[in-house]
């Protein structure tokens, strides 16, 4: 038995061993940056890791909180409200938690470790969902088929960014100015929301074969993809679109199998979304998640591109009836109902009035679109023009290679602002080996107050991170808080609201439309109507004016109880703002005291 598991181990390796090579050179290229950042900061490092793309800080602390049985993460910043479950279940975080407790290595270690195994794994999903697709009458697979699985896999992961006209012509001159770090290094979302949904891709292939075995599989996967509304209604619409063609074309065990999938997912999703609403007292998170309630649709330009590209061709494919019958066209099948999976992802709202942040769908649209160009010149050049097809795909692959290769230095661009947080390391660190579990600590800086969740086992008093599970006279009471601490008084606070607005509306916001009005998002514009929110504005600054007012009237010491704190971090050039205060020094590290408060 152990022969036979070693033998087909053996035979499988040196099968796929260029894709191994690729998978393992896509996550040292993806994970480079991070290491050299570190390495060219020497002894200036302290501990504070190398996170820069959206909300890695946001992610990291959910992460910390699972590791502190907070099995929800519904509150990984305050201490109060840590009971109810999350409308956005931690899914995704689980994979780093699991992950780090296998192999024994700490959260920080593991997410170091994931920039590296994680695109790798998301390249060899993508290189055998295509050699599934792409597969003829022969077990074996051909060159042609091979190379064609490779670039897919390597366009979709380290040449993801050049997608970007406005990444890739600076590129090519030699510019790397404008290059963002890859975007499958983003810890939990995008890459385990694109992990599972490719995952769930061939799981629905194996299932269309016959391997029935798979459903239940199917069906986790599927569930746990709720984590992440994205991958999940792709892939929801995916199989549903499937179940429908084969329940056309009279193929009733795919059908129902299919359809056991969705069931089977649906099930646990209800019961889920049931306890989440029973416990979730905010009815208005889902706004302020994300939500839009609109009819107006958002069309991506590449997606139609490649729609258009799938109907020519299918004239060339689909030349009888007969080519339905066949099932060695049910890749055909296949990227049908994904391709209409993802155009009905972003128009769905025509009809639901409803949608989340569509500009977030092309994280996984742009692969499927790359999935779905290739698989189609394959089935096309594999029985033409085989001599131009194959050294067109290895130029196409050594390209993606050379263009990442040139993006590497990319960690130059923000070395600085790497170098300047360290400066919150030693203090961190003490509160790690120090501070007790659970323990609350109030900082008026707010790069402080995003870290400390992240990379200890304590809350803070104060965050921005307000956007769901907070009830808003906490918002209010922590940003009056706030500006108390700052020096902010009645004589002056209403210019600094009115210079301000950026920072209320982080705050305050009602959803998206409010909190994203400046940044001249076409879609985004188009939904919005700005006389109302600059309306709200005014009202909403003249509401705050007149109940700082009333706070400021109050005791400091007082209002501060109001909530759970234990321990007071000032950085020594504000101790004149916490004058009021009593607190006992108990430790002094780098730039920052820490006072037990009285």
């Amino acid at each position: 038995m152990v022969n036979k598991y070693w033998a087909n181990l053996k035979f499988f390796v040196s099968e796929h061993l260029i894709a191994i090579f690729f998978a393992l050179l896509v996550g040292t290229l993806c994970s480079l940056p991070q290491f050299l950042a570190i390495w060219s900061l020497g002894e200036q490092y302290k501990g504070i890791p190398f996170l820069y793309s959206d909300s890695e800080f946001v992610y990291l602390a959910r992460i910390q909180e699972i590791f502190d049985g907070h099995l929800s993460a519904s509150s990984h910043v305050f201490y109060e409200y840590k009971d109810s479950v999350s409308i956005t279940p931690p899914s995704g975080e689980y994979f780093y938690f699991l992950g780090s407790k296998l192999l024994g290595i700490s959260i920080i270690g593991f997410v170091y470790l994931s920039k590296l195994i994680f695109p790798a794994i998301l390249f060899l999903l993508i290189y055998f969902l295509v050699l599934l697709l792409t597969k003829k009458i022969e077990s074996e697979c051909g060159l042609g088929q091979k190379l064609t699985a490779i670039l897919a896999g390597l366009t979709s992961t380290i040449g993801y960014e050049f997608f970007n006209y406005r990444t890739l012509i600076p590129l090519l001159s030699g510019n790397t100015q404008n290059l963002n770090l890859n975007i499958w290094t983003r810890l939990i979302n995008p890459i385990t929301g694109a992990i599972l949904l490719f995952l769930f891709f061939i799981f629905l292939l194996k299932i269309i074969e016959g391997k029935r075995k798979l459903i239940i599989p199917a069906g986790i996967l599927l569930f746990l993809m709720i984590g992440y509304i994205f991958s999940f209604g792709i892939s929801l619409l995916t199989c549903l679109i499937l179940s429908i063609i084969f329940a056309v074309k009279k193929e009733y065990r795919i059908f129902k199998d299919l359809l056991s999938v969705i069931l089977f997912s649906t099930i646990i999703f209800a019961v889920y979304i049931f306890i989440s609403l029973m416990t979730n007292p905010y009815p208005t998170d889902s706004l302020r998640m994300g939500l839009f309630l609109t009819h107006t649709v958002l069309l991506n330009k590449l997606l139609l591109l490649v729609i258009s590209f799938f109907a020519v061709s299918s004239l060339y494919f689909v030349k009888n009836k007969t080519f339905f019958k066949d099932e060695r066209n049910n890749w055909w099948l296949f990227l049908l109902s994904v391709v209409l999976a993802c155009f009905i992802s972003y128009t769905q709202q025509v009809v639901t009035g409803m949608t989340v942040w569509p500009q977030h769908l092309v994280q996984y649209t742009i692969p499927i679109s790359i999935i779905t160009v290739l698989v189609l010149l394959f089935n096309f050049f594999s029985n033409n023009w085989r001599k131009i097809y194959i050294p067109f795909l290895i130029i196409l692959i050594f390209s993606n290679v050379f263009m990442s290769l040139m993006s590497l230095l990319t960690y130059k661009n923000i070395l600085i602002d790497f170098i300047d947080v360290q400066k919150y390391g030693e203090a961190v660190n003490w509160i790690k080996l120090n501070a007790e579990k659970d323990c609350v600590i109030l900082s008026s800086d707010n790069r402080m107050n995003r870290i400390i969740p992240a990379l200890t086992r304590c809350n803070v008093y104060l965050s921005d991170w307000v956007f769901s599970g907070v009830p808003m006279d906490r918002v209010r009471h922590n940003y009056f808080l706030y500006l108390r601490l700052k020096g902010i008084t009645p004589d002056t606070i209403d210019s600094y609201l009115s210079e301000n607005k950026e920072e209320v509306s982080n705050l305050f916001f009602r959803d998206w439309k409010d909190l994203f009005m400046d940044n001249n998002d076409p879609w985004l514009n188009k939904i919005s109507n700005k006389k109302e929110i600059e309306n709200w504005k005014e009202e909403l600054n003249l509401d705050l004016a007149s109940d700082f007012k009333k706070f400021m009237n109050n005791d400091l010491l007082e209002q501060i109880k109001k909530y759970r704190i234990d321990h007071v971090i000032i950085n020594g050039a504000d101790i004149g703002k916490y004058k009021e205060l009593k607190l006992n020094l108990i430790e002094e590290t780098g730039d920052f005291k820490i006072y037990k408060l009285n």
